[in-house]
């Protein structure tokens, strides 16, 4: 292994738009928001899972900190405009702050 001390961030993926008007838009009925939510739901319980059996992997809670509301175009469901970008950035630049100074930001059970 060329780097056996590195570490490996994995961002939790963030809110999805508000409205389900967007999700109708973009998908027409066939993706409801809810749907998205309970598929979003397990995927970050499937990434906890992985964090916990490996040392070299450590989740950003990127999730926490995102406006779902203001943070995506009244019109698209799951990319995010600019607003995000910078909430995402602020959480990664964040945790890297911490994770350097040897605070846990997420600590293991």
């Amino acid at each position: 292994m060329a780097a056996p001390e590195s570490v490996i961030a994995v961002l939790l993926p963030p809110l999805y738009n508000q409205s389900e008007r967007a999700f109708r838009l973009n998908y027409n009925g066939k993706y409801p928001r809810w749907r998205q939510l309970r598929n979003r739901a397990r995927f970050i319980e499937l990434m906890v899972q992985l964090a916990r059996t490996r040392q070299d992997v450590k989740l950003v809670p990127t999730n926490l900190f995102v406006d779902p509301i203001e943070g995506y175009p009244s019109n698209n469901a799951l990319h995010f405009n600019a607003l995000v970008a910078k909430q995402i950035a602020g959480s990664v630049f964040s945790w890297m702050m911490g994770d350097l100074a040897g605070k846990v930001v997420l600590q293991r059970e």
